[in-house]
């Protein structure tokens, strides 16, 4: 029972602390948080909100057994908000479509080649 208690402040956590971030963001941070003790869960659930300095990451730093894993959140909340600049500039949706052209690109020469090749 206890595990399922920790996935669940896991998840208010991110929500709280990632808000909008995406979800291929906020997935790992559940699944690493869950797994952290309940002392460092309950130290990061007080934050009101994730350390606008360096002397205040290293206050809430000390207080974990796990520093590396809050490192980690931080690290995830900087990409989410590298994402949601790009967006507001309208840069995240261009990179989005030019991905998918590489991509699209990619699979017409693979497909070309197989059937140079005699194998579909």
């Amino acid at each position: 029972m206890r595990g399922h208690k920790k996935e669940k402040l896991a998840l208010l956590i991110v929500e709280d602390l990632l808000g909008d971030a995406p979800q291929h963001i906020k997935s790992p941070a559940i699944g690493e948080l869950s797994r952290l003790p309940m002392r460092d869960l309950l130290a990061i659930w007080r934050l009101d909100a994730l350390p606008a300095s360096d002397r205040e990451a290293a206050a809430a730093r000390r207080k974990l057994r796990h520093p590396e894993v809050f490192d980690r959140l931080l690290q995830r909340a900087r990409i989410a908000q590298a994402i949601a600049d790009a967006r507001a500039a309208g840069l995240y949706e261009l990179a989005e479509d030019a991905s998918t052209m590489t991509i699209d690109a990619v699979e017409r020469i693979v497909a070309g080649a197989r059937q140079r090749c005699g194998r579909m």
